[in-house]
Formats: C-alpha cells, sequence, structure tokens
C-alpha cells in the first residue's frame, strides 16, 4: 500500500482505513492529513519511511496489526502527536534503538499484549515529554540498564504480567520523575540495588513474583513510600532493618 496524498487529495485532513488488507504503508508527503487510522490491517513492519511525510499528524491508530518490528525512526518528525499511540495487540516481538526518536510531545504509549523478550539500551531515546508508559502482558525477560534512557518526565511505568527475573534499581537512573512503578506478576527472584537514591516513588508493586529473601539493604534507595506491595511472593526470610528507612508506607501487603 503506497500513496501520495498530495497528489491525489492536497486538502485531506482524515482518513480512516481501519479493518482492510494493508500490509504495508509508505504515506508520503501529505500536507494537511491529521488523523490517520490504520487499525486492524496486516502492516507487519514499520520504518522511518512509513509515515515520513506526515508532519502534521496528530492522531495515529495503528492497533490489531501483525506488526513484528519497528525499526529506528519509524516515527521521525511527528511531533504533533501528543495524546497517545497505542501498539496493544500486535505480533510485536523487536524494538530497534530510536524506534520512537521524533515523538518528542507524545505523553502516553501503550505497548501492551505483544511478545516483546527483551528491551535495548535507548529504545525509547526522544521520547522527553511521556508521562505514561505500559508494556503490560508482554514476554520481557530482560531490560538493558539504559533501557528507559531520556525518559525524565515518565511519572508511572507498567511492567506487570512479563517474565522478568531479575529487578535491579539502575533501571531508575534516568527516570527522576518516577512515582508509580507496576512490575507485579513477573517471575522475579532476585533485586539488584545500587547505589541511586531514589526520592520520588510513591508507589511500587512487586506482588506476585518469586522473592523469598529480602536483604537489609532492599528499600536503601526509596525514600518516599505511601503504598508498597510484596504480596503473593515466596518471603519466608528477611534481614532486620530491611524497612527501617521508610517514613511514609501507609500499607505493606
Amino acid at each position: 500500500f503506497y500513496i501520495n496524498l498530495e497528489e491525489v487529495l492536497p486538502n485531506l485532513e482524515s482518513i480512516n482505513l481501519a479493518y482492510n488488507l494493508i500490509e504495508d504503508v509508505k504515506i508520503n508527503n501529505s500536507t494537511n492529513l491529521g488523523f490517520l487510522s490504520l487499525r486492524a490491517n496486516s502492516i507487519k513492519l514499520l520504518n522511518k519511511e512509513s509515515f515520513r511525510g506526515l508532519v502534521y499528524l496528530y492522531e495515529l491508530n495503528i492497533e490489531q496489526n501483525l506488526i513484528r518490528t519497528i525499526e529506528a525512526y519509524s516515527f521521525q518528525n511527528l511531533i504533533n502527536i501528543e495524546t497517545e499511540l497505542d501498539i496493544d495487540q500486535e505480533n510485536l516481538f523487536y524494538l530497534y534503538a530510536y524506534s520512537f526518536n521524533g515523538l518528542e510531545n507524545l505523553q502516553n504509549l501503550k505497548i501492551r499484549f505483544n511478545k516483546l523478550q527483551i528491551v535495548k539500551n535507548n529504545t525509547f531515546f526522544g521520547l522527553k515529554n511521556l508521562k505514561y508508559m505500559s508494556l503490560l502482558s508482554n514476554e520481557l525477560t530482560f531490560l538493558e540498564v539504559d533501557a528507559f534512557a531520556s525518559l525524565k518526565n515518565l511519572t508511572h511505568l507498567n511492567l506487570m504480567f512479563n517474565k522478568i527475573e531479575i529487578f535491579s534499581t539502575d533501571l531508575f537512573r534516568d527516570l527522576i520523575s518516577i512515582n508509580e512503578f507496576y512490575i507485579s506478576n513477573n517471575r522475579i527472584k532476585f533485586i539488584q540495588t545500587s547505589k541511586l537514591f531514589i526520592s520520588h516513588i510513591e508507589i511500587l508493586q512487586l506482588g506476585g513474583n518469586k522473592l523469598n529473601f529480602l536483604k537489609s539493604n532492599f528499600l536503601d534507595n526509596f525514600q518516599s513510600f505511601s503504598y508498597l506491595n510484596l504480596s503473593r511472593n515466596q518471603l519466608s526470610n528477611i534481614e532486620s532493618y530491611s524497612f527501617s528507612n521508610l517514613k511514609f508506607i501507609i500499607e505493606l501487603e
């Protein structure tokens, strides 16, 4: 599927192509297009040519396709998409570094119910105004230490219902605004702590994992909890002073 909308319909502002059989998309040089729906097609790949000319696009719907890979700079120059981008119920297996570079004003990103196994360094680089991100219900086993680099305005991160086994507090190195972190229902057996001081997380959901032991320095990095959930783990041993530095816990399940 390829179309030069500027030549065919130069004043077109909205187009709905949902529920078709489109397998490939390359839409260039559309001066006025603001809304584009490609929901429920058969698109398998996004790359830097997919939306290259859509500089005025403010809403894009690509849910429920068969997208397996998103290459670097696939959303380059889509600076007017602000509210939300959903990449749910695809067949998404791999994200390149800089996949989302260009969506600099996006605030809400959902990549749920896919097959992602790893998030590589700089995957979300460029999303400097992102506030909410959900990777719920993928098959994630590993997050590289700079997977969330540049997300300095992110406040809410959901990694629930994946297969992550190790949780490292180094993941928060660039997440200076994060206050809600959900990583329940994974397979976490071990929490890798660091010297990183995290003063802003208020809600931490670690329920439904496989933790059986907490070290005394478990929460040394965290100082501002209002809610901590450790329910449905396999805890049998908690060292003394594990919670000694917490001043604001309201509820510990």
